[in-house]
């Protein structure tokens, strides 16, 4: 009969220290609660988000805190983001996270991390900077999460730090400026280092607002050097998000890595109706040497007599889930 390991106690003494950071003033959050399975065995998560310390004002503090669970392992997250008006550069946001876990077998071992961010507005630009560091960067992690993931991680700084044994130095820079009421341009840089090997992208786009619909068109460069991940690509993207339509996107890759030079794509189709939502998504891009080069996945979301019903299942070509969730609003 195989046995389930019990919570680490350094996950559950990390949970109660966050859950007591929070002041007893707090009110009011969403409550996201899963359960499902995955290639190791069971899995459940719990995620309270945007959990708020007092009625906005000047200054809003919001938390989000999780807590995930599988098979002989544990990890916990809190994410704080404040909101504070900075007189000429309007509202100011602060935001950080930090997060602990202790990994099954046969590797064991702690985990930490921890990130801080700033974002904020000056004239017609928008600015966005985060740095982190950590064995394990807390947004590489699914604890703060309120939807199961449709599509391996793309973010260079979850990618590294997933799997990395030395400390991850990694930061994030975006810009998107303000065109006009119709038109904005961004372009965001990313990137992540370890002792050994370091992944990065640049992505630049220019989106429309429309009356009928938005659509953005993006492109990125991508690219990871070290013993275990080498790869160079290149990907165009187009996203369409019709205002009475499902929305869908495409992405279309060229790049080089361990199996040659060769295309890639990823797509993905976004239906809502009556309160239903439904996401599918599926890619492929042999080129990959830090992430699936396959997967598939269907996410859904429905009002249920009380709160909203979630289903997801994905496959990564090495490994699968399937989790059903709940979330509920609390009383604010």
């Amino acid at each position: 009969m195989r046995r389930t390991a019990a919570p680490h106690p350094l996950a559950t003494v990390a949970l109660a220290v966050l859950l007591g950071a929070i002041p007893a003033t707090a009110h009011g959050a969403d409550l996201h609660a899963f359960v499902g399975l995955d290639a190791g065995g069971l899995r459940a998560r719990a995620v309270l988000a945007d959990l708020r310390v007092a009625d906005p004002g000047l200054v809003d503090d919001r938390f989000d805190v999780g807590f995930a669970r599988t098979e002989g392992a544990a990890s916990a997250a809190l994410g704080w983001r404040r909101t504070a008006v900075a007189g000429p550069l309007g509202n100011l946001v602060l935001e950080g996270a930090f997060g602990v876990g202790r990994a099954g077998a046969p590797t064991g071992g702690t985990s930490t991390g921890a990130e801080l961010g700033v974002r904020g507005v000056v004239g017609p630009v928008a600015l966005s900077v985060r740095a982190a560091y950590g064995n394990r960067v807390p947004f590489a992690w699914p604890e703060l999460s309120a939807d199961a993931p449709t599509a391996p991680p793309s973010d260079p700084r979850a990618r590294t730090s997933a799997g990395a044994a030395d400390p991850v130095v990694a930061a994030t820079t975006s810009a998107t400026w303000r065109i006009d009421r119709n038109w904005t341009l961004s372009v965001a840089p990313t990137v992540a280092r370890t002792a050994s090997e370091w992944t990065g992208s640049l992505e630049a786009g220019l989106r429309r607002y429309g009356l009928g619909d938005d659509l953005d068109l993006s492109v990125r460069i991508d690219a990871a050097s070290g013993p275990s991940a080498r790869h160079a690509a290149l990907g165009a993207t187009l996203h369409h998000a019709p205002r009475r339509a499902p929305e869908s996107s495409a992405t279309i890759w060229w790049g080089a890595g361990p199996a040659g030079l060769a295309p890639g794509a990823d797509v993905a189709w976004r239906v809502r109706s009556g309160g239903t939502e439904a996401t599918v998504a599926a890619g492929w891009a042999p080129f990959w040497s830090d992430r699936p080069v396959g997967y598939a996945a269907l996410r859904a979301s429905a009002p249920m007599a009380t709160g909203r019903g979630r289903v997801a299942v994905a496959w990564t070509g090495t490994t699968w889930l399937a989790e059903l969730g709940w979330t509920q609003a609390l009383p604010r």
